[in-house]
Parts: structure tokens; sequence; C-alpha cells
């Protein structure tokens, strides 16, 4: 290993961004979206960025007391690993695991730029297809009346091919009533998928699920699964919509398990919360008989997904629906490119923070840590 892969400097900051329009999805309000960003640089001087959500989470204390005093002035090669191991007895899920992801994506962004190549390309010798987007809608700005079929309408207009409506805040019998709608609006050249998110209890999940076969195009996480594996067993073989799982889960043991199932059709990991590009890629080679559909964030999944040989997909919000507020400090967002979000051939992630706006948005002002041997 040759000094330029050892991290020489890391500043982080933990920013709220207001949203222009508060939104809100049943009782579910969102007047802001937290992240917190890093810039690595290593010991070429090549720099790299990255940004993970917070979820309220103090993931900039996880980095300034645990994550990057055992980082700076170390080799960046096997980082994810190292400390996954070093942090085992202070715990993983929560802010330690974004802290590490958000550590790990920016060296890897700076890996890829001081290479002048794109971020797949420490991965994968050719090109990754272009996955195909999923529209996420469902967001309602306070104060209006919901606008799902408009949403879907429009989301389709620019070419989306399926439309994920977020659901789970309400009852069943109103979140179908949700989809039934949006599914006549669109007819057959767009489909639908639900997003329960968690909520059913587990025999109301099984009782629905043969019903809605043809009508969607996947169910994700009709129920928790956080207790364990037993209601998967439960499942017949009769026909049912596709089940998408694990986008909460900060542990490739916990999603290798769920791919193991047999039961899952879409496994949806998270790479600013499993720990980073490289235990995302040591996943995707353990996992087999699913498609992969991480958990949003196209700007880096986009790159990652390049050594799977499956099926992928990405998910994405289009403009209006479910704002997260990225645009205000990056640019080089992904876009839809005819159903699909192709990685751009710019070097690294292919996106760059505007750390001024950053800096204006902070709730922790930046810090920096420096190697200083």
């Amino acid at each position: 290993m040759s000094g330029d892969d050892v991290v020489r400097e890391l500043t982080w900051t933990q920013v709220s961004v207001p949203l222009d329009r508060p939104l809100q999805s049943g009782a579910l309000v969102i007047e802001a979206r937290a992240y917190c960003c890093v810039r690595a640089v290593l010991g070429d001087g090549a720099t790299g960025e990255a940004f993970v959500l917070t979820r309220g989470l103090d993931v900039a204390r996880a980095l300034d007391t645990l994550v990057t005093p055992r980082v700076v002035g170390h080799p960046y090669d096997d980082l994810e690993r190292r400390l996954r191991v070093g942090l085992r007895n202070v715990g993983w899920d929560g802010p330690i695991s974004r802290a590490v992801s958000a550590v790990s994506l920016a060296c890897f962004d700076a890996r890829a730029r001081g290479a002048g190549v794109p971020a797949w390309r420490l991965l994968a010798d050719t090109p990754p297809a272009a996955p195909e987007g999923i529209a996420v809608i469902g967001y309602t700005p306070v104060g209006e009346e919901p606008d799902e079929v408009g949403e879907a309408e429009r989301a389709a207009a620019s070419g989306a091919r399926c439309v994920k409506l977020m659901g789970g805040f309400a009852s069943a019998e109103t979140d179908l009533a949700r989809v039934a709608a949006v599914r006549k609006a669109l007819g057959e050249d767009c489909r639908v998928a639900l997003d329960v998110n968690g909520a059913w209890p587990a025999d109301l999940a099984l009782d629905l699920l043969p019903r809605l076969a043809g009508e969607l195009a996947f169910v994700e996480e009709p129920w928790s699964y956080e207790l364990g594996l037993a209601t998967f067993d439960r499942l017949g073989d009769g026909a049912r919509p596709g089940l998408a799982f694990g986008e909460v889960s900060a542990s490739t043991i916990e999603l290798e398990a769920l791919a193991a199932t047999g039961r899952v059709d879409h496994l949806r990991p998270d790479a600013t919360l499993v720990g980073g590009p490289q235990t995302f890629a040591r996943l995707l080679g353990r996992i087999s008989g699913v498609s992969v559909m991480p958990h949003f964030w196209p700007e880096v999944h986009r790159h990652l997904l390049a050594p799977f040989t499956g099926t992928t997909y990405l998910e994405y919000a289009p403009a209006g629906a479910g704002g997260f507020g990225l645009d205000r400090f990056v640019d080089g967002l992904a876009t839809l490119v005819d159903g699909r979000i192709p990685a751009p051939d710019t070097p690294g992630f292919g996106y760059r923070l505007d750390w001024d706006e950053l800096t204006r948005l902070a709730d922790v002002a930046p810090e920096t840590r420096k190697d200083t041997a």
C-alpha cells in the first residue's frame, strides 16, 4: 500500500436543508432534510466527497469521537472492515454506520477522481447497465390536497416505467384505494408499487398479498421483519406481488439472511448505511436469486451496482415529489434517461458538493482533522 492511499485529511459538517414546501405523508410532516457531509483528502492530494441522511442522529459527533481518529493517518484500503470490527463493542446501527459510510464513500470518490475514472471503474471493467428508474411519489405539500394521480402521470410522462406510492401511514384499505386510483390513471404503460413501511400486521399482510397478485409490481416491507424471519416461512407458494425488503438494515448479515429466505424478490441495501462501497460490493458477491433495488441515493448506487450481474433498479424522486433538498448543495444529481438511470463517465461519483452553501446551512460548523505525522 502506497502513501497515496493514506487518508491525510477529513472535513465534515452536519446541515439542515429547509424544504421550500413542507411535505406530508399521512401524519408524517417533513419540514427539512438533515445530512452529514464529508470531504476526504488522500495522500496523493485527491479529494472526494459524500453525503448521508442523518434521520435526526448526531452523525457529526460519531465522526469526531469514534471514526475520524481511527481513519486519519491510516490507509484507506479495507477501512470499512477494520472499523466494523474495531467498533463492534460500541455499536453499529445508527450514527456510527452512517459516519463510517460517509467517510468510506468520500475516500472512494477521491480514489476515482485521483485516477481520473468514474467510480464504477474501480469495481468493474465494463460500464454498468443502466438500472430502470422507479419514481417515488406520495408526499404532499402541507395544506394541499393529495395529487398522487397527477404525480404519477407526470412521472410517467417524463419516462418512468414504474412508480412507487408511499404508504403505511393510513389503513390498508385507504392505501389500496390510492393504488387503485393511480393504476386506473396510468393503465398498462407504467407499473405501480406500494411501500407499506412495515406497517401491516403479519396476518393482514399474509391475507392481502395473494389478493394483490397482478395488481402491483411489488410491495415493499408489508410487515416489519426486525423481530425475526418466521413470517417468510408462512408465505404460501401461490401468486403474489414481488416483495422488497432491507432498506433500513445496516447489517450485511441481515441482508444476506433476507436474500436466503428465497421469498424476497428485491433486496434493498443502502451503501450509506452498511458501511460504504467495499461492504456493499462484498454483499453483492454473496447474494443470489434476488434483484437489487438499493434504497434511494442513486448518485452513488448507479456506480456501486456495476459488479452485480443480476437485475437492478434505482429509485429516485421526480421533480416536485418527495423533496430531498439535495439541489441546494449537490451539483450532478442523478437523472432519468429513457426510463433508466445511467452512471456518468465523469471522474468519481459524478457530483460535487457546494461547501459554501453547506457552511451556510450548517447545524454543526465544518470541522477538520489532519494527519500530523
